[in-house]
């Protein structure tokens, strides 16, 4: 369990149980990490500790795990890749952690178009095989659109 709690504040949050349908389990560790709105929990099924990641500030659609040994080898490629969207604005962020030490190393805008308006969008990420690349897929009941990225090794 986690205790966050900013100085001065009457009132914090005690801990999150429980998500959406954005849960994912890491491919080769006992973590499981799960949104709740616009924080990200990454939950140690053995030790019972929870991280927050909170550097969100839209509610969060997707949640992925890297594959073993994407991008760069100082970090082991323990990612945790994450979108969220804007709906006011219509824009979606991915972002990329490193979970284990609760920080976001990027944040970027997903390619904006005229085409996707709807505010039910819904977005999927995949890795390739070699764990280099990675789409991030948005759907609409009318539409879909998919974008490729890359990561530098």
């Amino acid at each position: 369990t986690f205790i966050v709690k900013q100085q001065n504040e009457d009132f914090y949050l005690l801990d999150v149980i429980g998500g959406t349908e954005n849960a994912v389990i890491h491919p080769s560790k006992p973590i499981v990490a799960y949104s709740c709105g616009c924080i990200i929990i990454v939950h140690n099924l053995f030790t019972d500790e929870k991280l927050q990641l909170s550097d969100q500030q839209h509610e969060i659609k997707s949640l992925k795990f890297s594959a073993a040994g994407s991008g760069s080898l100082h970090t082991e490629g323990d990612y945790l890749i994450s979108i969220d969207l804007n709906t006011q604005k219509n824009q979606a962020n991915i972002k990329i952690w490193n979970w284990s030490s609760g920080f976001c190393i990027q944040t970027s805008p997903l390619p904006s178009s005229g085409i996707l308006l709807e505010s039910e969008k819904k977005f999927n990420c995949g890795f390739d095989h070699s764990g280099s690349l990675f789409c991030v897929l948005e759907t609409t009941l009318a539409c879909y659109r998919a974008s490729v990225w890359s990561f530098n090794r």
